[in-house]
């Protein structure tokens, strides 16, 4: 047992070793360049590889992150992520700096920045938006007409995206997050729309709502629950579909390759799950298998799954 920690540590430590002189470099530097981000992808997934379990992570991240320095300062959206103002790493103000690309006013943080939003599970959060457009297009082509509900609405963009492509559809929407930060920035952001969105400030296991939705859609909270919980909420919403609507609930697949950026960089820790998984899960929450499906966005990251009533 000995012999075999002897021999792994020193592996571990050249890993890590390695990473800190390619950042330091990159500090020293302003930061980095698009040339730079394929062997930084590499440091850190050699890195992320060589921690044996969340809680080795856990227990070294702390050197490891020093070394990036004001990279990681709350200025920077991997600092935001650390710093969890709200308690959590994808709140709204983080997911809001993803769509919009956002970047540091000091041009050596930017830098960061934008080697961020070139990442993988970025793209697929920008993504989110056109997926549900997709699916909102072809439930128009059913119907004609929609009633929709959003849980964990976040900065509301995706509602906004939905009505500056379309802005003469029939749809109306119900928007739901526990922030009530959140929610006041998405009213802002839609103001526009006020006439055709109602928000509720509530959390997810106390929602109610007299209506029946055509569409009931969750892009990026069911990832922070554990199956147990993931199971109750979906039935709890299964429930208020109308007869033909549909359940889609996000899900980042195992297969993220953002994922060591995320828990080494980004203290982010989300459940990543199979297709299969998620087919099971709402199986469970009472969904029939013929009425189950699962897509995925452009980036091949976010899974989707779907379920009828």
């Amino acid at each position: 047992m000995g012999e075999s920690n002897s021999t792994t540590q020193p592996a571990r430590a050249g890993e890590q070793d390695g990473l800190t002189r390619l950042v330091t470099r990159l500090l020293a530097s302003g930061g980095p360049r698009p040339a730079d981000y394929p062997r930084l992808d590499r440091e850190i997934r050699r890195v992320y590889d060589s921690m044996a379990s969340r809680r080795d992570i856990r227990d070294r991240t702390s050197e490891i992150r020093r070394v990036f320095g004001d990279a990681l300062s709350p200025e920077t959206v991997i600092g935001l992520s650390l710093a969890k103002p709200r308690g959590y790493a994808g709140d709204f103000e983080m997911i809001e700096r993803l769509y919009s690309r956002w970047e540091s006013a000091v041009p050596d943080l930017a830098s960061w920045d934008r080697y961020i939003h070139e990442q993988a599970a970025p793209k697929a959060v920008r993504n989110r938006s056109r997926y549900f457009c997709s699916v909102l297009e072809s439930v128009l082509g059913r119907q004609g007409s929609a009633r929709v509900l959003e849980i964990g609405c976040g900065p509301g963009r995706t509602v906004h995206q939905w009505f500056e492509t379309h802005p003469e559809a029939d749809v109306t929407f119900e928007c739901v997050d526990v922030d009530l930060e959140a929610i006041e920035f998405a009213k802002s952001v839609n103001s526009k729309y006020a006439s055709r969105i109602e928000f509720h400030n509530r959390n997810v296991f106390r929602f109610k709502s007299n209506n029946q939705f055509d569409v009931i859609w969750s892009s990026g909270l069911f990832d922070y629950f554990d199956d147990r919980v993931f199971e109750k909420v979906a039935k709890r919403l299964i429930g208020m579909l109308a007869p033909g609507g549909e359940l889609i609930v996000g899900n980042f697949a195992v297969t993220n390759p953002s994922r060591p950026h995320m828990e080494l960089l980004c203290d982010w820790y989300l459940h990543h799950r199979t297709v299969q998984q998620l087919v099971d899960l709402v199986v469970r929450a009472g969904s029939h298998p013929d009425n189950v499906r699962v897509g995925v966005e452009g980036e091949g990251v976010n899974l989707f799954v779907h379920c009828r009533r």
